[in-house]
């Protein structure tokens, strides 16, 4: 006799199997095994440069600006839009200062002759509109600023970029990828960023009772308009501001050739005490307890710097389209402030990533941390200085063709250096070092590199396990750049890198992500010094 209910049974098996066969589908969110490298439906390279320009669009943000708080609300909301991801902010308070207007003036060849500058020291005095007035005197970068020879007058400084072989970073890393050999170990890597000099100068100055400084570049105004820095967010008390080369090289001359008077120096800035800025975080959910955090700053100058949050929403669609097994456990994504201006008030912990750092320090002896990935200035292409020819002083930044270099720090751990190798060759991101750190090993403190050159340093210190992403191109400082400074389709392989990174993680035991970091976390506990401030 047959059974009435087995055509039904059938029938239902029939569909369990075509689901089945559609759940393991290549590239199903809803497949049982999932991912191991990044799928394709992945942000392209339009929505990637949709999401740059929109950037672009809001100019330079310092800490706080109208364009920054503007910035940070669109973030949210691109945020809030991710099905799955809830949004969070941090607020903090400081003392805001925002530039208004700035002109220099000197005395110089039987007349009073106007000066154009780059642009203000930020947070440097406020003189208003009737300026500072006072004797001018030339230092040589190599002379110390002191009260002997300072107090009083406006003190006129070079401004020198300074350079390091390419060689050097063979010392502090870990694994190279230049199969084209582009990276010559006898040429010079120069930039400003490796010279501390303005914020030691504006440092000296107040010391001294200087009645202002005067920065000259080696670079020609047009090229830097704008430039902000320093940026600690330490409120001189000396008014300071910058000119390029051909400006600096006449105030210079005169000075030397004893025709010059006086200088006159006007900074006027609005400044407000209390502003209140916001760092925003998205939660998306994922299996266990330990989350993953996906950082980058909001603040700063040009479509450079920074553009982290590109990859950061690429990767943050990307994960909330696939099932909450398949993510590296629960995920944040982390924006923060105060990348310019890095003297938040202590209450309130410091700047935005080392506040956060501090969180993070205290909950990953709870279990609920893995490591902490920031991405800092992607596709950033390659500009150097050159001698400007034709008679003309000092040198002018050119593209060179090729990229900057791509350069992530890894904490010691095994299992994060091999992996990072294993992706960078095979997304072929070339001209890479896998860095671990800024400076040679110092064992006298846990852990031995103090600095990952970016946003990734303050967990570092913190012996969070972290990975660090940036690069250092000469524009990175200076407003006027903007997409044509990006190579995106180099953009878009450092983020799939990153992403096929974070499917990685998934997985793998807290022991082999932390590495050496377990045991850096027990020597602290047991008194061993760490990170000096």
């Amino acid at each position: 006799m047959s059974n009435p209910t087995r055509p039904r049974v059938i029938a239902a098996l029939a569909l369990t199997s075509l689901a089945l066969a559609a759940a393991v589908s290549p590239g199903s969110a809803s497949a049982k095994s999932c991912p191991t490298v990044t799928g394709d439906r992945f942000a392209g390279l339009p929505q990637l440069k949709a999401w740059n320009r929109k950037l672009a669009q809001f100019g330079a943000r310092p800490t706080g600006s109208p364009s920054h708080k503007a910035y940070i609300s669109w973030l949210d909301g691109q945020l809030s839009d991710i099905k799955g991801v809830k949004v969070t902010s941090l607020h903090y308070r400081f003392n805001r200062w925002l530039s208004k207007s700035t002109s220099f003036h000197a005395t110089f060849a039987g007349r009073n002759q106007d000066l154009p500058v780059v642009g203000p020291v930020p947070y440097s005095r406020v003189t208003g509109r009737h300026g500072v007035t006072a004797p001018l005197i030339h230092l040589p970068s190599d002379v110390p600023i002191t009260a002997a020879n300072s107090a009083g007058r406006i003190v006129v400084r070079d401004l020198v970029a300074s350079s390091i072989p390419y060689s050097a970073f063979g010392f502090v890393s870990w694994f190279k990828y230049d199969p084209d050999n582009t990276i010559d170990p006898n040429a010079q890597y120069k930039r400003e960023f490796l010279n501390n000099q303005p914020s030691e100068d504006m440092e000296a100055a107040d010391a001294a009772g200087a009645a202002g400084v005067v920065f000259v570049h080696e670079l020609p105004r047009k090229q830097i308009e704008g430039q902000y820095r320093p940026y600690d967010g330490i409120h001189w008390r000396t008014p300071g501001v910058h000119l390029g080369i051909d400006e600096g090289t006449r105030l210079e001359q005169a000075i030397d050739g004893g025709t010059a008077g006086l200088g006159h120096i006007v900074v006027r800035a609005r400044q407000t005490k209390n502003a209140i800025t916001r760092s925003i975080i998205g939660h998306l959910p994922g299996p266990g307890k330990r989350r993953i955090v996906v950082e980058t700053h909001s603040d700063g100058m040009n479509a450079v710097w920074d553009n982290g949050n590109v990859p950061i929403l690429a990767i943050a669609h990307y994960f909330a389209k696939l099932p909450k097994r398949c993510r590296p456990g629960p995920m944040e994504f982390l924006f923060t402030t105060a990348h310019l201006y890095q003297r938040l008030d202590p209450s309130q912990h410091g700047a935005g990533d080392a506040a956060y750092a501090r969180v993070l320090d205290r909950d990953y002896d709870r279990g609920t941390v893995g490591m902490v990935l920031t991405l800092e200035h992607l596709g950033a292409r390659d500009y150097e200085a050159v001698p400007r020819g034709g008679g003309l002083p000092g040198l002018a930044l050119v593209k060179t063709g090729t990229t900057e270099l791509s350069t992530t720090f890894v904490s010691e751990s095994d299992f994060l250096v091999n992996t990072l190798e294993q992706l960078i060759q095979a997304r072929d991101v070339r001209r890479s070092l896998l860095m671990k750190g800024t400076a040679l090993a110092d064992d006298s403190h846990v852990p031995p590199y103090c600095s990952f050159g970016g946003e990734a340093t303050p967990y570092e210190q913190h012996l969070i396990p972290s990975v660090g992403f940036i690069t250092s191109p000469w524009i990175l400082f200076d407003p006027g750049y903007g997409l044509k400074s990006i190579d995106f389709r180099l953009l878009r392989k450092q983020t799939l890198m990153f992403s096929d990174f974070l499917l990685r993680l998934r997985g793998a035991s807290q022991e082999a992500i932390a590495g050496a970091y377990t045991q850096y976390r027990q020597q602290r506990a047991q008194g061993e010094p760490t990170c000096p401030p």
